[in-house]
């Protein structure tokens, strides 16, 4: 079975490892199909706006509050760059996930 985690690589510490829950994978492609259909409204319609929302909040979810709470914890820092090698992760607007919630901190 393939796994989808979250490793946070520092400069000047050991990797962070953060186990997603196991429907990651399935979760990921569902957020990857429901922006795809949004799109084919139009980028300028209420359907696409509504669903970039919801991918951007589940996205965070799902990624970033596990990203930023650990690095809160283990060295109070932010990250400034996150690589995701995940094929349906990275077909998501996931540089955009932070601002869903800018709070989180």
């Amino acid at each position: 079975m393939w796994r989808s985690d979250i490793i946070i690589l520092l400069y000047d510490s050991p990797p962070s490892y953060i186990p997603t829950h196991d429907d990651f994978y399935d979760r990921a492609k569902s957020l990857k199909d429901q922006l795809s259909a949004a799109r084919k409204e139009g980028l300028d319609s209420k359907e696409y706006e509504d669903a970039l929302a919801c991918v951007l909040a589940t996205l965070y979810d799902l990624v970033g509050r596990p990203v930023t709470q650990r690095l809160v914890v283990e060295c109070t820092r932010t990250i400034s760059h996150l690589v995701v090698p995940d094929i349906r992760v990275c077909s998501l607007p996931i540089h955009a996930m932070d601002l869903y919630d800018r709070k989180a901190l």
